[in-house]
């Protein structure tokens, strides 16, 4: 047998490949290309720049100057990038455009000059890529470190002297200011007396090792008691000094008070997250509906067929049993369905009217404890005065249902009897409550909360139990109920929390604020 490949190979080449093919493939490329004339007349661009730039007529801007797409601030700059690319042969840089609705997009480009046969320049080629999200980001960016640089600028530095124990022997009066003491007190006092055990050892360690290697150090993380009980975190810088001798008497440092910039980092984090949270969310509540409203096209004419032929069929059929387990699937389909159309209606025309929470518990419990398990047992507490809230009762009834068909799954899971408390009562959230967070203002709310003696829920998995069509019962068809609750209690200005661990119960507590009192009528004098 010879041992030439069947099948031979030839590295293409562009000679390999037709206009038409090249044509192809310049049109798809992920980046936008267009060629332009040396006076700045546009010759051609591919499809990816017509829909970078948000024009539906291919031919809408062929043959027309680029600068006149341009933002008339940045006009003037055309001129000296053709001047660029005759004297250099190439330019890169960023052309701001406006697209076919007026609004302005940012191109990084990349230009080379074109020559004919002759040598001569001929037109300009260019490559590029949008990049105005990226430039909106940096800004932002930007912006938001100018917000901690303008938090450090006020921030006053307090210097310190100590001796080997730790006393103060010189300040001065921004350190009295960080810590809240006066000059008077603060004269002689050691560390020991404005900080908590835990940060007494970090010191001691830090002073400790400063003393041994003599090298200047920095630390981020201690933590000082103001005079008024109140914590401030500190970043501080520590050097030896040094007596006539090089020995070690004491140290000096500078302390900057950077309280306020761990608050803003974490108030930045909470915001990028609920916006994370919030574009999630609009993206599968559109793919959930399109998925819902098409596959319920599917699903109507096959169970209606299925129908058709179970009532024509005897029900002795050797085959019935066939279409009837198919009848079930078809019809546990259709329920998922619905459950996703649920997640996905639009709000618009709910009725909200001022209603007592413990009524709509109430109602809710009576419709659950038809389906609820003899193995638990379902205990009410109601707290008396319970405030008013401005709800569409019948979705926080559903709400309440969901969370009280997890707890009592969750019981089952584990083939025990079990119990479900629920709470309904009156809670004042202030700037202190271990609940507060940047998505729930403080005032007056209405607390429902719902604990169930399950197995609880895996640390690893309880951020996500709020993710839709994420669930850890996935043969029952299940995975909306706890989204869906976020959903109606997030759209009603409240929160939801959940406090659970592995094999311990589960708490989940939902807030809802208290309607706004009606201001009293004037009297006309």
């Amino acid at each position: 047998m010879s041992d030439t490949p069947r099948f031979q190979t030839k590295t293409p080449t562009l000679k390999d490949f037709s206009k038409d093919q090249l044509r192809y493939i310049i049109d798809n490329l992920p980046q936008f290309f267009w060629l332009h004339d040396l006076e700045g007349n546009i010759t051609d661009v591919n499809l990816s720049w017509y829909r970078a730039a948000g024009f539906s007529d291919p031919s809408f801007r062929i043959g027309k100057k680029i600068k006149e797409g341009m933002p008339k601030k940045y006009r003037d700059r055309f001129d000296d990038y053709l001047e660029q690319i005759l004297a250099n042969g190439t330019a890169n840089g960023l052309l701001s455009f406006l697209t076919e609705q007026g609004d302005e997009r940012i191109y990084e480009y990349n230009s080379i000059l074109l020559y004919d046969s002759a040598g001569a320049p001929a037109a300009v080629a260019s490559f590029g890529k949008d990049i105005t999200d990226q430039k909106k980001t940096e800004r932002k960016l930007q912006k938001s470190e100018q917000k901690y640089r303008t938090i450090l600028k006020t921030i006053e530095e307090g210097y310190y002297e100590v001796d080997l124990g730790g006393h103060l022997t010189f300040f001065n009066p921004s350190l009295s200011q960080i810590i809240g003491f006066t000059e008077e007190e603060m004269a002689g006092m050691s560390y020991k007396k404005f900080t908590d055990q835990e940060t007494i050892e970090k010191i001691y360690k830090t002073f400790n090792n400063v003393f041994r290697t003599r090298e200047p150090t920095k630390t981020f993380d201690w933590k000082l008691i103001r005079k008024d009980g109140t914590e401030c975190t500190v970043e501080t810088s520590i050097s030896p000094i040094l007596d006539k001798n090089e020995a070690v008497v004491g140290f000096r440092g500078i302390c900057h008070d950077i309280t306020e910039r761990i608050e803003a980092e974490k108030e930045r984090q909470n915001l990028e997250n609920q916006l994370f949270y919030t574009q999630k969310m609009e993206a599968l509540g559109t793919l959930a509906g399109g998925f819902a409203h098409n596959f319920n096209n599917i699903l109507f004419p096959l169970i209606g067929y299925i129908d058709m032929a179970l009532m024509r069929m005897e029900k002795d059929a050797p085959y019935r049993r066939y279409l009837e387990k198919a009848q079930d699937s078809a019809n546990k389909a259709k329920q998922m369905i619905q459950r996703v159309q649920e997640y996905t209606r639009n709000d618009e025309n709910s009725q909200l009217i001022p209603v007592d929470l413990s009524e709509v518990v109430d109602g809710a419990i009576k419709v659950f404890k038809a389906s609820i398990s003899r193995k638990v047992n379902l205990n009410l507490n109601q707290e008396n005065g319970c405030p008013t809230v401005l709800i569409d009762p019948s979705q926080i009834q559903q709400m309440v249902f969901n969370l009280l068909t997890n707890a009592n799954d969750a019981i089952m899971a584990n083939s025990e009897a079990g119990d479900i408390t629920v709470t309904v009562a009156t809670e004042e959230i202030d700037a202190a409550h271990p609940k507060i967070n940047s998505f729930l203002s403080t005032g007056r709310y209405g607390c429902i909360s719902i604990t169930d003696s399950g197995g609880g829920i895996d640390p690893e998995i309880v951020d996500r139990v709020f993710d839709p069509f994420f669930t850890t019962k996935a043969e029952t068809g299940k995975g909306l109920g706890l989204s869906l609750s976020h959903r109606i209690v997030k759209k009603y200005g409240g929160e939801i929390f959940i406090e659970s661990q592995t094999d311990r119960k589960t708490t989940v507590y939902v807030y809802l604020p208290e309607k706004p009192k009606d201001r009293p009528s004037e009297t006309p004098a």
